[in-house]
């Protein structure tokens, strides 16, 4: 619902809440699907496309920037009435069920285990008598967590269900646990493997023939150490899986050189969610997406709430990075509010610019300007350390027309001028500043 007052506007600018496509569950605030606006280059729609027509085994890497809207799209896939028609969709929201800062590829495929038990006994598929003895004989052998339901007399599919249910509360909450598990489990991947394949086939035929569809959300927040563990050193291990599945992946391993190698293990293939290019690559206003991000904007607050003048300088400062965007609206509204004002004007937004251009200017050192400049120049960054840096951060953002293209963040390009004119960096003047 269009807010009336900036409360129920910062409410409806939630940051880090995709929509929400499913029909019955709860709307959290911010996650209306009636807020939903498209972009140009949208991939979702071919991926909808490929998923119902190919044969293969398809791994996708959904990539984007944080803030891009991957969440949202993933959850308009799952929701889509031709894909459940055809597909039984496991959802695996890696940051609900693992710990994000320290995760490993084990840990994502035994959610996906898990998961895709759960999806089973959830539906009522029966599982041979086979597959529950073997996975008995395996939980028995990697087993740390116990769980109240032990008893010889609970059946076998609860008792295991309560066991994958509190391991994988285990493996994101306690690190002792989680390193054990670990453990006990690499050696013995190639079974979980199997046993992970086991019950997707169980699914598939329990449920008259519809594929599975995998949707692993989140695995692109973590810190870059776990984007590796999980896709560098287990991408061979993932495409073993015998199903359909988009993983969301981190955009600056998309640009290290190890990305095709990492295609080429999980024989997998990447699909980009750019951001809005609010301005092309000559610097010049794209109006078709600006009004995109003006109607994203008319459909969570109304516009007696924000000066159009404010509205356009949020657009144009957001780099069309939609939780950026987001983020300055909220911000701005945060700060008229506070100031017993009930609409935002452009110092409002101003304001909330200076926030986030001051993280910028805490962050980033003289190599990091160095690197900016070079993606000024030529509109693309290298796989150097210091690229992937600042690629992380947003300080550089991707666009896609025709070709992909990179650009500065409109908020760095005034420390990167300053930079540039031979000023010190912000980091390196504190620094004399200490020294002093």
């Amino acid at each position: 619902m269009t807010a009336s007052d900036l409360g129920q506007a910062i409410n409806n600018l939630a940051l880090d809440q995709p929509l929400v496509f499913e029909r019955g569950g709860e709307i959290p605030p911010g996650g209306d699907p009636d807020f939903y606006v498209d972009r140009e280059r949208n991939p979702t729609e071919r991926l909808i496309t490929l998923f119902l027509d190919s044969l293969a085994h398809d791994k996708i890497l959904l990539v984007g920037h944080r803030g891009t809207g991957k969440s949202t799209e993933l959850n308009r896939i799952a929701a889509d009435s031709q894909i459940n028609g055809k597909f039984a969709v496991v959802r695996v929201p890696a940051g609900e069920v693992l710990d994000l800062n320290d995760m490993s590829c084990v840990d994502v495929i035994f959610a996906i285990a898990a998961r895709a038990f759960a999806a089973a006994a959830g539906a009522k598929v029966r599982l041979s008598g086979d597959l529950l003895q073997r996975l008995e004989s395996w939980r028995a052998t990697v087993e740390v967590v116990k769980t109240g339901s032990e008893s010889a007399s609970v059946e076998t599919t609860a008792r295991l269900s309560a066991w994958f249910l509190e391991a994988l509360g285990k493996l994101q909450s306690s690190h002792e646990t989680r390193k054990e598990m670990r453990r006990r489990m690499e050696p013995r991947l190639t079974e979980l493997i199997q046993i992970a394949n086991d019950i997707l086939e169980a699914l598939r035929k329990g449920l008259a023939g519809r594929d599975v569809l995998l949707i692993v959300d989140d695995t692109e927040k973590g810190p870059e150490v776990a984007g590796r563990s999980v896709f560098f050193s287990g991408g061979v291990s993932l495409g073993q899986l015998r199903c359909k599945a988009v993983f969301a992946f981190p955009v600056d391993l998309y640009a290290s050189k190890d990305f095709r190698l990492i295609e080429q293990n999980m024989a997998g293939r990447a699909f980009i969610l750019p951001n809005h290019h609010v301005l092309d690559q000559g610097g010049r206003e794209d109006e078709q997406a600006i009004g995109r991000l003006r109607r994203a904007a008319a459909l969570r607050l109304g516009e007696e709430l924000i000066d159009q003048r404010a509205l356009k300088r949020a657009i144009l400062s957001s780099g069309g990075n939609i939780r950026e965007f987001f983020r300055l609206l909220r911000d701005a509204a945060l700060v008229a509010r506070t100031a017993s004002r009930g609409s935002i004007a452009a110092d409002d937004v101003a304001e909330a610019e200076s926030e986030i251009r001051a993280y910028y200017a805490r962050f980033l050192g003289e190599a990091h300007f160095k690197a900016l400049d070079e993606v000024r120049r030529n509109g693309r960054a290298g796989s150097e350390d210091v690229f992937l840096d600042v690629l992380r951060c947003a300080a550089v953002l991707e666009y896609r027309n025709a070709e992909p293209w990179m650009g500065i963040h409109p908020l760095v390009v005034p420390l990167l001028e300053k930079w540039r004119k031979g000023a010190p960096s912000p980091r390196k003047a504190a620094g004399k500043k200490r020294g002093r």
